[in-house]
């Protein structure tokens, strides 16, 4: 038991990427679809369908991100001397 809570607290202390972030392979598809429809997606096809269409939307999200954080950085510098 010891050994399982110290895989399990090591795991979580790498941090989130965007690579672990976007990996659905080992999501259940009953959780694929739930994601879906709370994104306003089709929920059927195959699972690699339905992770396609996640990975696609969450792509285009974090792209926003970027943008929207370097513009705002820009913004700041623009503003200040």
């Amino acid at each position: 038991m010891r050994d399982l809570s110290t895989a399990v607290n090591r795991d979580d202390s790498k941090g989130s990427t965007s690579a672990d972030a976007n990996d659905f392979s080992m999501t259940r598809v009953i959780t694929l679809k739930k994601m879906l429809d709370k994104k306003g997606l089709a929920v059927d096809g195959s699972c690699e369908a339905m992770i396609a269409r996640l990975n696609k939307t969450t792509n285009a999200c974090e792209r926003y991100r970027q943008w929207h954080t370097m513009r705002n950085l820009l913004n700041v510098a623009v503003v200040q001397p």
